[in-house]
């Protein structure tokens, strides 16, 4: 068991109750503390409570009002002589209780009808009469799986045992160290779910020698694990004898009782594992569509994008083209040929004639060039200008001399990774 002790304590004048933390729980120790009543000044979202061995005379329902989380609550070894029926109405989710060790006399019966009580400890109130209050409040709707009633006879006084009729859920029962009237298969054919059943030192007698027969073999064929109860007599006067149909029939119905109980159980686990199947689908769902969302925005930008520059590339090319007129292919051979215009010579001449006989000057001028960059596949990326020196010969006729003034102006359309040649040519 692990306990963790927190800083904190429920003060109640100079009476301090620890809390603690068991098993992740939070309980509040009030063990030992000499309480003669409940203590009031309990957290109210405590779900374990401990006030063994104190001096507790009564119990009341408005003690356990505000405490509906509590699970276990151990009250052994008080005065507690009396127990109203609703005290513990508002305890829906008690698991535990152990009122051992008191003066109870009788057991309200509202105990068995909590719908979450799986263990109930009742030993030594010597005072119990536990049949009587089983009786009154049959059947029991409690998932009881563990019940105490051990020493709850006194030594010179026998009880009759309690007839419980159906429990399903009852795995461990303890009836050692009591004085019982009888015993009867009967007594046991509403615990179909028995596996142990303490009986040592139970004193008790049998209607007869058959019964005490019956009754060993009834336990024995249905795997319980008990103490032999010692019969005297004569097997041969119970060779034909055979169990009562009313027990065979009562220990059918709680089989049928235990298999629709688990049956509602196992439905209960199912729907609670496909509600959180269905909750996990649909969370994921939900973020694979938030990225399919995603992906088909950043998808659309990027067709946008692309979009976009293709248009923008088209209108480049189109102002290129406007710009620079045919391509160059188509110009190159046209350019080839340079023509000059000089006062004798006409328009129609060639100006690649030479005249062999005509000595020939120098003219120096300035050739202009915009240098316009082309990529591979012959895209505009950058302008620039720059001025180069030019020179060359040109044919003088007449003899005609010095420099003339630049009157034309020829451009030679560039190609990719080429020049575009603006060239002033003087007279």
């Amino acid at each position: 068991m692990i306990v963790c002790i927190s800083k904190t304590s429920s003060n109640c004048g100079n009476q301090k109750c620890k809390t603690v933390r068991i098993h992740g729980l939070k309980s509040s120790d009030c063990f030992g503390m000499d309480w003669k009543e409940f203590p009031k000044c309990l957290s109210s979202d405590v779900e374990v409570i401990d006030l063994s061995y104190n001096r507790i005379r009564k119990i009341s329902r408005s003690d356990f009002q505000k405490h509906s989380h509590l699970k276990y609550l151990y009250l052994a070894d008080n005065l507690i002589t009396k127990i109203e029926d609703d005290t513990l109405a508002d305890l829906g989710k008690l698991e535990t209780l152990d009122l051992s060790l008191n003066g109870l006399g009788k057991i309200p019966p509202g105990i068995f009808q909590l719908p979450s009580l799986k263990m109930l400890y009742l030993s030594k109130n010597t005072n119990l009469n536990i049949s009587e209050t089983i009786d009154t409040v049959r059947p029991i709707t409690s998932p009881i799986t563990k019940l105490d009633i051990s020493q709850i006879t006194s030594e010179n006084e026998s009880r009759d045992f309690p007839n419980f009729g159906e429990m399903p859920f009852l795995a461990i029962l303890n009836i050692s160290g009591n004085q019982f009237n009888y015993l009867m298969p009967k007594h046991f054919a509403g615990l179909c779910n028995l596996e142990l059943l303490d009986n040592k030192n139970v004193t008790t007698s049998f209607k007869s020698y058959c019964d005490c027969l019956d009754l060993n073999k009834w336990l024995e064929e249905r795997n319980v694990k008990f103490t032999q109860f010692h019969c005297y007599g004569q097997h041969q006067d119970c060779l034909n004898r055979s169990i009562d149909q009313t027990d065979l029939d009562t220990y059918t119905n709680c089989l049928k009782q235990k298999d629709h109980l688990q049956q509602i159980k196992i439905f209960s686990v199912v729907v609670i594992v496909i509600a959180v199947f269905l909750i996990i689908l649909i969370v994921i769902s939900v973020i694979l569509y938030k990225r399919y969302q995603k992906r088909k925005q950043r998808n659309a930008s990027v067709k946008m994008t692309v979009a976009w520059q293709s248009e923008r590339t088209k209108t480049l090319e189109e102002f290129i083209k406007e710009k620079t007129g045919p391509p160059p292919e188509a110009l190159s051979e046209l350019y080839r040929k340079r023509q000059f215009k000089e006062e004798n010579v006409s328009d129609s001449e060639d100006s690649s004639f030479k005249v062999p006989s005509a000595p020939k000057k120098k003219c120096v001028g300035n050739v202009y060039t915009e240098h316009e960059l082309y990529s591979s596949t012959g895209t505009f990326l950058a302008p620039k200008r720059q001025t180069v020196p030019y020179t060359e010969e040109i044919p003088s006729t007449s003899g005609l001399q010095g420099r003339r003034d630049a009157d034309k102006t020829e451009s030679v359309i560039a190609g990719p990774n080429q020049f575009r040649y603006n060239i002033s040519i003087p007279d």
